[in-house]
């Protein structure tokens, strides 16, 4: 009985590894993202892309990684290709130590001609409550980023 049980634990585990392969292949699933957030932010976090002034998206084993700054904004050179993508917060403190962000939600905005726009939000439903917002402010000048432009297989990461 034991056996038989452990025959079906590796035919599932085999199936689901062929599975995400193929997605990963077809390219339904994207490589996680884990965002370095400092300590103790909440609240809105944007992060725009295809922006030449700043660094591309550094990858890290698995994870891509984007950074954000103290006032909830990030920014990269990169694009992050429309796929399914696994999501990580984490608090980094000065002495380099990470802690998991309580709760985070939000959502990717792909504009016509390749734009992307992430907006998340940091914290539990009563801090978003309290923030009075629904959405965050996005700049003037990221009003109409990315428009028109179709990004280089360079700049794309999967």
């Amino acid at each position: 009985m034991k056996r038989s049980w452990a025959l079906v634990v590796v035919v599932v585990a085999a199936l689901l590894l062929i599975l995400a392969g193929f997605l990963i292949l077809t390219g339904g699933l994207g490589l996680p993202v884990k965002w370095e957030l400092p300590p103790g932010h909440k609240g809105w976090v944007t992060v725009r892309y295809l922006d030449a002034s700043c660094a591309p998206i550094e990858q890290r084993g698995l994870f891509l990684v984007i950074k954000v700054s103290d006032e909830g904004t990030g920014c990269t050179s990169d694009f992050l290709a429309r796929k399914s993508r696994y999501n990580i917060f984490e608090y980094v403190n000065s002495d380099g130590s990470r802690v998991k962000a309580e709760s985070s939600w939000g959502e990717s905005e792909y504009r016509p001609g390749g734009g992307l726009l992430d907006r998340w939000f940091i914290g539990t439903k009563s801090d978003l409550k309290q923030s009075g917002s629904t959405r965050p402010p996005t700049p003037t000048e990221w009003s109409n980023q990315n428009a028109g432009v179709h990004p280089s297989d360079k700049n794309r990461k999967e």
